[in-house]
């Protein structure tokens, strides 16, 4: 089956005229532009929630005239060299939206990459092209996912008009690569994107640390904020397909999954790893936990008497004086009913990174008001038992730690006793309540 190429620009001769190709591992059918092969792959993006394929990312695949494997990058450096990145992009999009209409289902999306060149020309002449390619495969906007590289390109206004312009025609937008190069929340807030995908970088960097893993749920939170869904890509592994689980991602594509290739609709199996997936990271969320509460118990107990010691007129200092002998204590302290700290802390450890002059500004925390904390606001909500929180920094040095907190009555004045332990764990902390 013959595929309609785009019309060539005036600075260029047309490509070969396209035509099916029936090699090997590539069923679908491909295109000719100058000494190449073209051809569609589709990668999977997957719901983990919905346990199923919601989408394929279009990618190109180019074989030259001895039949060798050529990078997309290389096709596109021969286009720009004839200035012809525009027609190059166009028969590419022409490609995969015919591959993708011969065998997809009626619900996902397709993916498609705007060369960052051409998605920074502005609007002029898109919305006859696009708007006149869906139309003539019977697909929909709605359908179609475009995916922008901002930092590719030069002029930034005719970048966000191009966004505009796809948005107001019914095309969800992705800001693809975010947390690499140069990423920041402001191209979040300007180009408005749909969908948020995150670098590989970023779970590659999570599986080794412990810090990188505790922020990516928090990054993706942040996300969630400004109203973007959000896709881990690059996923090869199934540590870091766990960790993805642990993110709170909404979708997710990499290898581990499926490599790109044909355009394979889903079959049962699909739904059946997901599951398995979703079994395996319950088992690691719940067996951390449990280690988690196993390794806090005896703590806790001797916060509880601490307290209740607190409670009957015991000093603080005598009241403590039990919890010193577990190595994770840093330190304990008293707050008042409104989260003001009444006296000094009270430290087991000097040795920490922000002991000693450099955090000297931070370190006399006397007076100090804990009131926007949550192990302050827990506490209080909930006199009488004990409150977890964390892993948080904390100020006085700077260090990520736990915080054990109970409000209490001791002559006739509510108190809430804190206890800070240093954070020795790498997943998702039990965080709440322990009870009376």
């Amino acid at each position: 089956m013959f595929i309609p190429l785009p019309r060539a620009t005036a600075t260029a001769p047309p490509p070969a005229m396209a035509r099916a190709d029936l090699s090997p591992g590539f069923p679908h059918d491909g295109t000719s532009y100058r000494e190449f092969r073209l051809h569609s792959a589709f990668q999977p993006i997957f719901s983990p929630s919905h346990r199923r394929t919601v989408g394929y990312e279009a990618l190109l695949r180019a074989r030259d005239q001895l039949d060798q494997s050529v990078p997309p990058p290389r096709v596109f450096e021969s286009a720009a060299r004839h200035g012809d990145v525009t027609g190059l992009d166009r028969l590419a999009r022409s490609l995969h939206v015919h591959n993708f209409v011969a065998a997809a289902g009626p619900e996902v999306w397709l993916f498609l990459n705007l060369h960052p060149e051409v998605a920074g020309q502005g609007a002029a002449g898109r919305r006859h092209f696009t708007t006149g390619l869906l139309r003539d495969h019977g697909l929909s906007p709605t359908r179609v996912v475009i995916e922008i590289l901002e930092h590719g390109s030069q002029d930034k206004g005719l970048l966000t008009e191009s966004m505009v312009h796809f948005r107001e025609n019914g095309y969800l937008i992705a800001l693809d690569d975010f947390g690499a190069g140069e990423s920041n929340f402001d191209r979040i807030w300007r180009l408005r994107p749909d969908i948020v995908k995150l670098d590989r970088s970023l779970v590659v960097n999570a599986v080794h640390n412990p810090a990188a893993r505790r922020m990516l749920p928090g990054l993706v939170a942040l996300i969630h904020e400004v109203g973007c869904l959000v896709l881990l890509e690059g996923i090869e592994t199934d540590a870091e397909a766990l960790i993805a689980m642990d993110s709170d991602a909404d979708l997710l594509q990499g290898f581990h999954f499926a490599k790109p290739g044909p355009l394979v609709p889903d079959g049962p199996r699909r739904r059946m790893e997901f599951q398995e997936l979703s079994a395996r990271f319950r088992s690691q969320a719940t067996q951390e936990s449990l280690r988690q509460e196993a390794e806090l118990a005896p703590i806790v107990e001797v916060f509880r008497q601490s307290a209740r010691d607190l409670a009957n007129g015991t000093s603080l200092d005598q009241a403590v004086v039990p919890l010193w002998n577990f190595s994770a204590i840093l330190r304990n302290y008293l707050l008042d009913s409104d989260g003001i700290q009444v006296g000094r802390n009270l430290e087991r450890r000097s040795d920490l990174p922000g002991h000693g002059n450099r955090f000297s500004a931070v370190a006399d925390v006397e007076g100090a008001d804990w009131s926007r904390k949550a192990y302050y606001r827990r506490a209080m909500s909930r006199p009488g038992q004990v409150q977890v929180v964390g892993p948080y920094l904390s100020i006085p040095d700077v260090a990520m730690c736990l915080t054990l907190s109970l409000a209490l009555q001791t002559g006739g004045r509510t108190r809430v006793l804190c206890c800070d332990l240093e954070w020795r764990g790498h997943a998702n902390l039990l965080h709440g309540s322990l009870g009376g």
